[in-house]
């Protein structure tokens, strides 16, 4: 694109050498002319028809020609200069522009790769935030589901071990509670009733602060539901050990919220077992699955 620095400083030097030039044939046409002309005058006479006097007019006409000449070309190179430099500075310009673009460009490249770069980051940070959650609500899943199983399996070891008559004896209503397998297994129901309010008290930290599942307030409000009931459960035991006689039993009409954690709990059953425990579970795990995620499709 047009000339070099190289070639613009070329260009200078030769144009200062030809203005060097041009003086020193100005110099020597104009002192060899004086010199010719002071000779003639002194050896020969310049008179007006002499052939000395010619010489010398044509040596005048010679030095004018030289300094016309010389003054033409001085002001040629001079504008040869001026062209040059006007054409050595546009290409400076041009140059600069094109180093700005260029700059610009290269900023420009880096911007975008530093966005992309924040972008991806952001995705892998995202992921990495529903993976952990999906995990925080897989572990509370598989917790809450060994509470309500084990829940299951104290409520069926009671009816087998806690009661003077089988369960399903037509004279149940005379049967008597056993102190010692009854208090055994209300240590366990209170330590499964602890586990369900812990939970409940994980969703309750994500309704305040961040929403584990998109149902969150409602999940508490069932695991609520399901954590009284157990309490109720355990308070009667300990409301109810003055009812003991000294032989450690006492009869099994006195203890209401026992009666309805033993009976039966069919989808029909209208027990507080029933509807405040097991439907409220099965209501919060169906919520709980639906909410996870796939995360080979986020």
């Amino acid at each position: 694109m047009g000339l070099s620095i190289n070639n613009r400083q070329d260009v200078t030097s030769s144009i200062k050498r030809s203005i060097k030039w041009i003086i020193v044939f100005l110099a020597i046409v104009i002192v060899v002319s004086i010199v010719g002309i002071i000779v003639l005058n002194a050896v020969y006479s310049l008179d007006a028809n002499s052939f000395a006097k010619e010489i010398a007019i044509v040596l005048l006409q010679l030095i004018a020609v030289g300094v016309v000449g010389s003054v033409s070309s001085l002001l040629l190179a001079q504008y040869s200069a001026g062209q040059a430099a006007l054409q050595a500075k546009k290409q400076q310009e041009e140059e600069e522009l094109r180093l700005q673009r260029e700059r610009a460009r290269a900023v420009e490249a880096a911007r975008e790769k530093e966005e992309r770069l924040q972008a991806e980051k952001a995705i892998d940070l995202q992921r990495i935030d529903i993976k952990n959650k999906n995990d925080l609500k897989k572990d509370i899943v598989k917790r809450l589901g060994q509470i309500y199983h084990d829940v299951k399996g104290v409520r069926r070891m009671l009816r087998a071990k806690v009661l003077s008559v089988p369960y399903d004896d037509k004279n149940i209503s005379t049967a008597n509670v056993y102190l010692k397998p009854y208090a055994q297994y209300m240590e366990t129901f209170n330590d499964l009733q602890l586990d369900l309010e812990g939970i409940k008290d994980e969703i309750r930290y994500g309704t305040i602060h961040m929403a584990l599942f998109s149902s969150n307030e409602e999940i508490y409000k069932s695991l609520k539901l399901m954590e009284e009931y157990l309490s109720a459960v355990f308070n009667e035991y300990e409301t109810c050990k003055s009812k003991f006689n000294e032989k450690a039993y006492a009869p099994y009409t006195e203890f209401t919220r026992l009666q309805d954690l033993l009976s039966s709990a069919g989808k029909d059953s209208q027990t507080a077992f029933r509807k405040h425990f097991i439907n409220e579970y099965k209501g919060t795990i169906a919520r709980m699955l639906g909410d996870l995620v796939n995360l080979e499709a986020a």
